[in-house]
C-alpha cells in the first residue's frame, strides 16, 4: 500500500502523466483540463491520463494475474463514478475523518470472503492542481486507497 501510496504522490508531482491511445485509454472530460491530447512527432496521438484511471489500470492488471487481489481508489467525493465509495469503503472513510490512520475487515465480494484493507489519502499541495475547485485544504482527507484480499486459501485452515 505504501508503494502505491507512492506512485499516486509521483503522479501528483508531475502532473499526471500522457500515454499512448489504445482501446482501454480514455479521455475524461472531468479532469478540468484545456489539452489533454498531444500528437507526437512521430503522429502518435497520446492523452493524458490521471491517477486514478492508472491505479485502475494497474489494480485490473494485478486481478488478471491470477492473485485474485482487488484494489480501487476511493472517495466521497469521487470524480468518476467508479470510485464510488461500498459499504466498507464508506465505514472506512467516515474513520479516517475521524482520525484514524487503517482500517480493515473480513468482507463478502461476490458471495467470496476477502480481508478487505484501506489507508487514507490526504490532500498534499499537488493534489489542489485538480481538487482544489472541490474545495479541499492540504491535510483533508481527499479519499482511500483500498486492497482486498482473497481468503479462499486461508479459509481452509
Amino acid at each position: 500500500m505504501k508503494r502505491k501510496k507512492i506512485y499516486l504522490l509521483w503522479f501528483s508531482n508531475n502532473g499526471g502523466v500522457f500515454v499512448k491511445v489504445n482501446d482501454k485509454i480514455k479521455s475524461d472530460s472531468k479532469l478540468w483540463l484545456k489539452n489533454d491530447k498531444e500528437i507526437t512527432s512521430h503522429g502518435d496521438t497520446l492523452l493524458f491520463v490521471n491517477h486514478s484511471d492508472i491505479f485502475r489500470e494497474i489494480f485490473d492488471i494485478d486481478a488478471k494475474n491470477g492473485n485474485g487481489f482487488i484494489g480501487h481508489l476511493s472517495s466521497f467525493q469521487n470524480i468518476n463514478p467508479l470510485d464510488t465509495p461500498d459499504v466498507f469503503d464508506k465505514e472506512s472513510l467516515l474513520r479516517f475523518e475521524k482520525g484514524e490512520t487503517e482500517s480493515s475487515k473480513i468482507y463478502s465480494i461476490n458471495n467470496r470472503r476477502y480481508f478487505s484493507y484501506m489507508n487514507p489519502l490526504y490532500i498534499e499541495p499537488e493534489c489542489l492542481k485538480c481538487h482544489g475547485v472541490q474545495d479541499y485544504k492540504v491535510g483533508d482527507v481527499r479519499g482511500g486507497i483500498c486492497i482486498h484480499v482473497p481468503m479462499d486459501k486461508y479459509d481452509t485452515f
